[in-house]
């Protein structure tokens, strides 16, 4: 049977620009694996590598490594920069998608990026991680930080889930970092998962560096774990039981020493208790009162970059403006980044009408004109006003006081935000929440009129108060 050659116009020439290798979505293949642990099924076999032309360098400075399998010839410098930024723009099952086409001739790279940070989000899921990671060492030797799903619900899984995360602990010797993620206060089921921190990492020795995520509760057994690790910590996100929050508790953190700690999210009944504070300059404050902020901005105000407060108060009406009631910010010399959630108790909730609220939103308006009590040298403000949030229905006696539309509270919220950047000269983005719409991004143009957009999903990141740097 004889076959005949396709013509050339027929069968395209495969490109080697890297505009069109970019293009990771044409190349995805569909039946492509969902986790890192099943790349291996989807690889090719690699080509022979092609032997370098007689004459080339030998000796002194070796030149870039470059990749001569197929047609990708480009820097392999150039390819991790590519994969990085595609990483970071889509979620992990996207990018491993679009990298199979790549693995031939450029596995380690891809495998360094798919395998830095990986999200176990349950038991099926650690299972295949951890059979991953036991066929190649190399593969385990890149992973730096791990996100696990702390408010799976407890069933026949959980068991399974726990003890196949510990197993991944024993064979990840680089392991800087554990990211909780979830929801700990679904209802019926307060503070859910805390305790798997402790569980987890019981008889580990792990190089760890920063516990992340959702604040865990501290009890004897994680004081006991935090006792082991302090030395080393510079992230910690702990919080009290709800409890001692109210009956003073023995302290847990007599015999803990964490002498490296710069990053702390924290309650200020623990905040207490830290013998060694000196190094602390991201802070954040978990439902605290007005006289705890003002303690803690005495204590570190100096020193902090970064602050995120949680404050409560009872008066239905809220503060007129994220800092009115803190009067000690002429102490925060190094201040840049200021997130303030205005936090209401239940009781006091239920007493808001729509009255209340209008009165609020009143006063936030009548201080436009003028904006008070900001840090000295603060860049970025973030506000979540309580007032702008959704309140009962109005009873029958509150229908004819029935505040202003929508409009009205995003027009005081703009007033309040164009008012603070023309004010303070430092003061260069603002951001706010509204409702389900997320935060909206404000800064003045350079004729000076205030700009507004959505903000993007890095800049108010779960973790966003502890990315702030350090430096100028």
């Amino acid at each position: 049977m004889s076959t005949s050659r396709p013509i050339d116009g027929d069968t395209p020439r495969r490109s080697t620009r890297i505009s069109a290798r970019l293009d990771f979505k044409r190349h995805s293949i569909q039946a492509a694996p969902s986790d890192p642990a099943r790349l291996k099924a989807h690889t090719s076999a690699p080509r022979k590598r092609r032997k370098l032309a007689k004459g080339g360098p030998r000796g002194g400075r070796e030149p870039p490594q470059v990749v001569s399998r197929g047609d990708i010839l480009f820097p392999v410098e150039i390819w991790k920069l590519v994969f990085k930024y595609l990483h970071e723009d889509v979620d992990q099952r996207q990018f491993a998608r679009a990298a199979v086409p790549f693995l031939s001739a450029l596995r380690h790279e891809v495998e360094s990026i798919l395998y830095k940070t990986p999200f176990l989000a349950g038991a099926v899921s650690a299972v295949r991680f951890a059979q991953s990671i036991s066929e190649s060492t190399c593969r385990a030797r890149v992973v730096e930080a791990l996100t696990i799903n702390v408010s799976a619900r407890d069933n026949e899984q959980a068991d399974l889930y726990r003890d196949t995360l510990r197993s991944i602990l024993d064979a990840v010797p680089r392991l800087v970092s554990i990211d909780m993620r979830g929801d700990l206060r679904r209802r019926g089921q307060p503070f859910s998962g805390s305790w798997r921190i402790p569980t987890l990492l019981e008889g580990k020795t792990l190089p760890l560096r920063h516990i992340r995520g959702f604040p865990a509760v501290l009890d004897k057994g994680y004081a006991v774990t935090l006792r082991v690790l302090g030395p080393q910590l510079e992230e910690l996100r702990l919080r009290s039981k709800p409890s001692s929050l109210y009956i003073p508790a023995p302290p847990t953190l007599a015999c803990v020493d964490l002498p490296k700690l710069h990053t702390i999210a924290c309650d200020m009944y623990i905040l207490r208790q830290i013998k060694d504070t000196r190094n602390v300059t991201h802070l954040w404050l978990i439902a605290v009162a007005q006289e705890a902020i003002n303690e803690a901005v005495d204590l570190l105000g100096p020193q902090l970059v970064s602050l995120r407060i949680e404050q409560g108060f009872v008066n239905p009406q809220g503060p007129m403006y994220p800092t009115e009631r803190l009067v000690h910010w002429d102490r925060c010399t190094r201040l840049k980044f200021l997130h303030v959630v205005d936090m209401v108790t239940y009781p006091s909730y239920r007493r808001w009408t729509p009255s209340s609220i209008e009165a609020a939103r009143l006063k936030t308006l009548q201080l436009s004109d003028q904006p008070q009590h900001l840090p000295p040298i603060l860049e970025t403000l973030v506000w979540v006003p309580a007032w702008v949030r959704k309140v009962p229905p109005a009873k029958d006696e509150d229908v004819s006081m029935v505040g202003p539309p929508e409009q009205m509270h995003r027009y005081t919220l703009r007033c309040f935000a164009e008012a603070s950047l023309k004010h303070f000269c430092s003061l260069k983005e603002f951001f706010y929440l509204w409702s389900d719409e997320g935060y909206f991004h404000c800064v003045l143009s350079p004729e000076g009129d205030l700009f507004e957009a959505h903000a993007e999903l890095e800049h108010m990141s779960f973790n966003a108060w502890a990315c702030v740097p350090c430096n100028a």
